[in-house]
């Protein structure tokens, strides 16, 4: 059956902490190697950090960001994710960029996970209507 294989690279859920260093540099010899066509990143829970790598990966995959932090109960506004969304256009062309949450919403209280979600497509519709 045709699709399309995404894989997704995070560091853990809420209830783990992390016991590795999170750069994703270090990843690089694997994740170059993957079989699929698109990557699935989280970003947003650690600052961003690391974005600037992603012009190297976005030449082999299509690269989905994490621009919404699942693991803090923080609420990101719709110009927070549009910030973050315009930083990953810095190094991934929009032909190539998906924007996404970091994770999966399953330890966030529901009101909180819509309201997220909520500013991530009003932050891409920002973006959309800036470019």
């Amino acid at each position: 059956m045709p699709g399309t294989l995404a894989v997704h690279v995070c560091f853990g859920n809420n209830a783990g902490r992390p016991t590795r260093d999170r750069r994703i540099g270090r990843l690089f010899p694997a994740i170059e190697r993957l079989d699929c066509q698109q990557l699935v990143m989280e970003f947003a829970n650690r600052e961003m950090a690391d974005i600037e790598l992603m012009a190297r990966l976005a030449q082999k995959y299509q690269v989905f960001c994490g621009v919404v932090d699942v693991k803090s109960f923080h609420r990101e506004t719709p110009e927070d994710v549009a910030r973050r969304i315009e930083l990953c256009l810095k190094h991934v062309p929009a032909s190539r960029l998906g924007v996404t949450a970091d994770c999966g919403f399953s330890a966030l209280p529901r009101f909180l996970a819509r309201e997220k979600m909520r500013a991530l497509a009003a932050g891409a519709r920002l973006v959309r209507g800036r470019l």
